[in-house]
């Protein structure tokens, strides 16, 4: 790479030679982060050989593995630290231990070509045993031989965790001759599928559809865990590293600062839980002697990578090399600077390489660099560059450098716009993020049934009826009654979503939940008028449309350091939309903090005052205001926009100066808290108005936002989620924007669940504050919490702790949470009021007290706020094991491990969070009433007025057509195993709209759980008949005698039956009495398959219906 051009520099050519006359250890000086991963790129590519890159931390590690690939022209494996553990723990979250299991996995793979980063506490910590974990993995091969009770052991052996359905990393479940497994190196699991002992195939699946993606040949399935039986106990990441690999030691000197650290801080903690009782004795060793390592590493090809020029204790180098390498400057957007720079480089004979973060960038690049008059060409990779022309380049680089002396540039799209953009592998999102009602229902939960109201599932039952099989579900109501509900009357029955602790069983027959339906339908129609009118009222009203996007507000949009996600991409586009209309606009944005609905309000701000319009934000503390201020300036400071803060942070006289300025139009952007809202507040030209929580405020305060609304475009901003069924109910009647996806490229929260310990809590808050993060120690007891927050400081005498609850004055509150963002405090013992709000990235671990009191959803909700930047965070769960714990606690701590390990309680949680933000969003009175139906039925009752009242006419009543025939149609356990998963498939079966819709359900059944039994074969068929039935208003089709009759709903039409008749040649007869119905009379050869037969007599009749229509 760069051979031509490199080889003009004679430093670099002294240092190709000492490589190629095999000196070791060298030292390499001069070098930027970008110019060590060219280096190392280099030396791996002409010696054809890989490599190990040891930097001094976790985060320093990464960056070089991303840098990498563009030299190497192949991903770095990065393999990061773990924490150490001195005490056992009841659960936590894999993440790390399949990242490290994958990186190893990938290192054995690759072999002696592969390049392995990462930090000194990495290098020094036990490994996965080598010689296990080579020896122990499992190769399969399509058509090849396997036992398959082999390869069930064989994944318990590896740690594989056994589950019904696998959702997770390092699970796998088996069904029939069906093995599914996660292995820690995949990004999706396999569907392993045997006959007998052969495998017949192997698919990559969906983990959240659980549908087969593609067919792959073979697979190798790794240790799910790090310690398996038989390994050695001492075991480091370098018994992978080949023996000819290279050793590139990034800053040597930083890295033994940090191996004396990392030796200091065990020493240190293990000491301090001695002390307290939490561990019995120390172990022999927690990690590698550094030096015994150091050894190691130098028996390899070894070299020191400095940036400036220094003496290491670690080794004394046989050459030391100065190679000059140079940083770019960053032109953020000063395009005349940049080109002035290139002509000098390009004159002076420079080859120089752009890299830029897509395609259709390099493309554009490459006009714009045409246009100026430069000699530029676009390649697949950098090593074509050539002296005298610009070489463009799709690629990730964090920053572009020189070497001056080579006449070599490499200049990235960071230093051409200004920011710096990773663009992230992002993984494609799940479809939908529907409430799967039926996905969890288990015995004992609570079901609304359609006519008889809320009762409880007992079970599934298959009963027989006339000596045929058929599942039911079994409901109790209330007296101790019991409803048989048939399987294929799923459509009547949800699974009942909202607080528990309030249900009543309601009475079968339907009076009393009829009353109930009809008092919520009413309060529904009421609510939904409202909505209607004022958007009606918007629509209606002149408002300003706003210009289509400038260069400006492109070159804005490219500052944004982070990859959008899809939602943010459309939530942006509708936004824009909706501004560029001439009525204005009236939209919420729903999503969890830190997904992005501040940079969807930046844009849209920067829109309007791209058209001289002023932009308002209110939010609804002094503290967020702060915040959103901080992101504004920092955003827009390339930018001639004037951003105020208009708060109590600000003096009265400053306050004056602003609101002069807002009415002269000097102010372009003004974010405050209610005091937006005096009436001393005058604009000289408002545009647009963003309300953060607006729930949030009080009622003097929300009718004055009314008055600021007229004829202003509002965007209104939730950090509540809320279900997309409630969005699909209200879509017509509210404009809504979905932020359902979290950003990518955060480090996973490390999640503990473990017994409450003092000493261990204190070991997990040294270690935060040493490395000069913050901690939350949630405490949820207001009354006590005073007293948690002495007990600490007592126990930590230099840490600056405070605590904050929702009972403290409101002011009070906010000068807590205020210096907790600027700093201030190392501590915040507090209540669940943290659930919602701020951003602080500082904040990296939390403590939760009780964690078996709080529900999933407020845990993954608190976990959180912990995580949101690009440190590793830590989450401990605690329980109080003395206390006797309840049922239902047990049954959440239990869930709290699962989602802990595996993630699996993830859907409940936000399922749970989701129906909150419902409630939130609709108000106190309505979520009462989705109290009372239930979720599900609340939504069905409130689309149905918006229909109405939109003139769509109510829904027609819900009917099913009658069906009666003699076979067995079910799903048997012994087919599918699981009462949840049966029950999923014959929701899935209830909701089936076409026969393509059929077999996609069949094969899925197939493809999860094998070939099905007739029986199964049976249901399905039944389900086409019954859809055909009902779209040919047949309300009953039965056998009797020989003949199959069909009942007619509502009157028939004689030239179908006519022309029926004469497809069937006389074998149909119609009854035209008072209930009329045709008659066919089957043959033998139908009599052998009357479910046949039945679909084909259905299938013809909908022909003839659909050809009329």
């Amino acid at each position: 790479m760069f051979d031509a051009i490199l080889s003009r520099q004679t430093e670099w050519i002294k240092l190709q030679k000492a490589v190629e006359k095999g000196l070791s250890p060298l030292s390499v000086t001069g070098l930027t982060e970008q110019a060590k991963a060219q280096l190392a790129s280099y030396f791996c590519a002409q010696k054809q050989v890989g490599a190990l890159v040891v930097c001094d931390s976790d985060y320093t590690a990464k960056n070089f593995a991303r840098d990498l690939p563009f030299f190497l022209g192949k991903e770095a494996i990065f393999y990061p630290s773990k924490e150490i553990e001195y005490y056992r723990v009841d659960a936590k979250s894999n993440d790390l231990e399949a990242q490290r299991l994958a990186a190893l996995g990938r290192l054995i793979e690759e072999g002696d070509t592969a390049v392995l980063v990462l930090g000194i506490d990495a290098l020094l910590q036990f490994a996965a045993d080598s010689h296990a974990f080579r020896n122990s993995r499992i190769s399969l091969q399509d058509g090849g031989q396997y036992a398959i009770e082999t390869l069930l052991e064989g994944l318990t052996k590896l740690g594989y965790v056994r589950e019904d359905m696998v959702e997770g990393k390092g699970q796998f479940s088996a069904r029939g001759g069906i093995v599914d497994v996660f292995p820690p190196s995949a990004e999706n699991p396999y569907r392993i599928e045997f006959f007998g002992d052969e495998i017949d195939s192997i698919r990559e699946f969906d983990p959240i559809m659980q549908t087969s993606i593609e067919r792959v040949s073979k697979v190798r399935i790794e240790a799910a865990r790090e310690s398996l039986s038989g390994s050695d106990d001492h075991p480091c990441v370098l018994d992978y590293v080949p023996q000819n690999a290279l050793v590139f030691y990034n800053e040597p000197e930083r890295i033994r600062e940090r191996a004396e650290g990392l030796l200091w801080d065990i020493g240190e903690t293990v000491a301090a839980l001695l002390e307290k009782g939490v561990i019995d004795k120390a172990q022999e060793a927690y990690i590698h002697d550094y030096e015994t390592v150091l050894e190691s590493l130098l028996e390899h090809p070894f070299m020191g990578l400095f940036t400036l020029p220094q003496s290491t204790r670690d080794y004394h180098p046989k050459e030391l090399v100065s190679v000059t390498s140079q940083s770019m400057n960053s032109y953020a957007g000063q395009r005349e600077l940049l080109y002035e720079d290139i002509k000098t480089w390009l004159s002076q004979g420079m080859a120089l390489v752009v890299s830029a973060g897509s395609a259709l960038q390099c493309e554009a690049l490459q006009r714009e660099f045409s246009d100026q008059g430069f000699k530029s060409f676009l390649a697949k990779t950098p090593d074509e560059a050539k002296a005298g022309y610009i070489l463009i380049t799709e690629g990730s680089l964090k920053r572009g450098f020189s070497y001056p002396m080579c006449g070599l540039a490499l200049l990235t799209d960071s230093e051409i716009f200004g920011r710096e953009k990773r663009r992230a592998r992002r993984k494609k999102a799940a479809q939908g993020n529907k409430l799967r009602s039926f996905d969890d229902l288990d015995i004992g939960d609570f079901v609304v049934h359609a006519t008889h109201g809320i009762g409880q599932y007992v079970g599934l039952d298959t009963l027989s009826v006339e000596g045929h099989y058929k599942d039911y579900l079994k409901i109790k109501y209330a007296g101790d009654d019991f409803l048989y509900v048939p399987c294929d009357q799923l459509e009547l029955l949800q699974k009942y979503i909202g607080k528990e602790a309030r249900v009543r069983l309601s009475k079968m027959g339907g009076a009393d939940f009829a009353r109930q339906k009809a008092k919520v339908k009413k309060s529904t129609m009421e609510m939904a008028e409202g909505l209607i009118r004022l958007y009606a009222a918007r629509q209606a009203s002149e408002g300003y449309a706003y210009s289509p996007d400038t260069p400006w507000q492109k070159d804005f949009e490219d500052h944004f350091p982070y990859e959008e996600t899809e939602d943010q991409l459309t939530a942006i586009s509708e936004v824009k939309a909706d501004m560029e209309k001439t009525r204005p606009m009236d939209r919420l944005l729903c999503g969890d903090v830190g997904y992005g609905k501040t940079e969807v309000a930046l844009r849209a701000a920067f829109k309007a005052v791209q058209d001289s319009k002023q932009v308002a934000y209110l939010a609804p503390t002094t503290v967020l205001a702060l915040q959103h201020f901080n992101t504004f300036q920092n955003r827009m400071k390339s930018f001639p926009i004037r951003v105020e803060l208009l708060s109590r942070l600000v003096s009265a006289r400053e306050q004056n100066a602003i609101l002069k300025r807002l009415k002269t139009g000097e102010t372009d952007i003004v974010i405050g808290t209610h005091r937006l809202l005096g009436q001393d507040v005058e604009f000289h030209d408002l545009g647009l108005l963003v309300i953060d929580e607006e729930q949030r405020f009080g009622v003097r305060h929300k009718e004055r936002i009314k008055e600021m609304k007229n004829n202003v475009d509002v965007l209104t901003l939730s950090a509540t989620p809320i279900p997309r069924t409630l969005h699909m109910s209200m879509v017509n009647i509210k404009d809504m924007s979905l932020l359902s996806e979290p950003p990518q490229d955060r480090y996973p929260v490390s999640t503990y669940v473990v017994e409450y310990n003092p000493g261990i809590v204190l070991d997990a808050i040294k270690k935060e504050l040493s490395r000069g993060g913050q901690v939350y120690y949630l405490h949820n007891q207001t009354q006590s919490i005073a007293a948690c927050s002495r007990r600490l400081q007592e126990s930590l005498p230099e840490a600056r702790i405070r605590f904050a609850h929702g009972q403290m004055a409101p002011e009070e509150l906010e000068d807590v949470m205020l210096a907790m963002q600027n700093g201030e405090i190392d501590i915040l013992v507090c209540t669940t009021i943290i659930e919602t709000g701020l951003d602080i990235q500082n904040v990296n671990t939390m403590i939760v007290e009780d964690a078996d009191r709080l529900g999933l959803s407020q845990l993954y909700q608190l976990r959180g706020r912990v995580g949101r930047s690009n440190r590793r965070a830590y989450c401990y769960l605690t329980y109080k094991r003395d206390r006797m714990l309840k049922e239902e606690a047990v049954k959440r701590l239990s869930a709290i491990r699962e989602f802990t390990e595996f993630g699996s309680g993830f859907k409940i949680a936000m399922r749970d969070l989701e129906i909150r933000g419902a409630g939130n969003l609709l108000g106190a009175e309505q979520h009462g009433h989705m109290e009372t139906v239930g979720y599900d039925m609340y939504c069905r009752l409130l689309e149905e007025s918006v229909q109405e009242l939109q003139g769509l006419g109510p829904r027609e009543e819900a009917w099913e057509p009658q069906l009666d025939f003699e076979a067995d149609a079910y799903i048997p356990a012994s087919y599918i195993h699981t009462h949840r998963h049966r029950l999923e498939f014959y929701k899935k079966i209830a909701a089936i709209e076409n026969e393509a819709e059929a077999r996609d359900v069949a094969d899925e059944m197939m493809d999860r759980f094998g070939d099905y039994p007739p029986c199964v074969g049976n249901l399905l068929t039944v389900s086409v008949c019954r859809l055909l039935a009902k779209a040919t208003s047949l309300a009953q089709v039965t056998v009797r005698e020989g003949s199959v009759l069909c009942y007619f709903k509502d009157g028939f039409d004689p030239a179908q039956i006519a022309a029926l008749i004469g497809k069937f040649q006389g074998r149909i007869l119609l009854s035209a009495g008072q209930k009329p119905y045709f008659a066919y009379k089957m043959t033998a050869e139908d009599k052998k398959d009357v479910l046949g037969c039945i679909k084909i007599l259905l299938q013809s009749f909908w022909d003839l219906h659909r050809d009329k229509k």
